[in-house]
């Protein structure tokens, strides 16, 4: 990360950029739930040439420009707005994670039945309470049920 870090302030700087790009340490020996990690460190040489394709990237470096792989490597979500959808199917959940060429199955030695997928995937029934009262309704608690209140 330092290293990283170095490199960008390094590109910004020789473009005569007022930008700077610094961790700080907020709260020692913290521990987060998985989330609120929206990603990881990815090194900006190594991968945006590669992301953004080597000549967007090298007219970037040439305007001192860099940017955070991190959002088009694992956004969580956050940016792509699909984290948490149902899926038609597997292949469809992969989606461009994989060559399109893929083939998905449910397993190795099943029957080619086990292949087939549904068109539709039924929602989960909805609920439906009037109001409050009949929801919470408290009157007759502990007077039959058996109880003790």
């Amino acid at each position: 990360m330092v290293a990283d870090l170095r490199f960008r302030n390094e590109v910004a700087d020789n473009a005569k950029k007022r930008t700077w790009y610094e961790w700080q340490l907020l709260e020692p020996a913290a521990h987060r739930g998985l989330g609120d990690v929206k990603g990881r460190w990815y090194e900006t040489r190594l991968l945006l040439p590669v992301l953004r394709g080597l000549e967007a990237y090298q007219l970037g470096i040439g305007r001192g420009e860099t940017s955070d792989a991190s959002l088009w490597m694992n956004g969580r979500g956050d940016t792509i707005g699909g984290t948490g959808k149902r899926q038609k199917n597997r292949r469809m959940t992969l989606g461009k994670s994989v060559p399109d060429d893929f083939k998905v199955s449910r397993g190795l030695d099943g029957p080619p039945a086990d292949n087939l997928f549904p068109e539709n995937t039924d929602p989960a029934p909805s609920v439906v309470i009037p109001d409050i009262d009949q929801f919470m309704d408290l009157d007759a608690v502990g007077a039959s049920s058996g109880y003790n209140v």
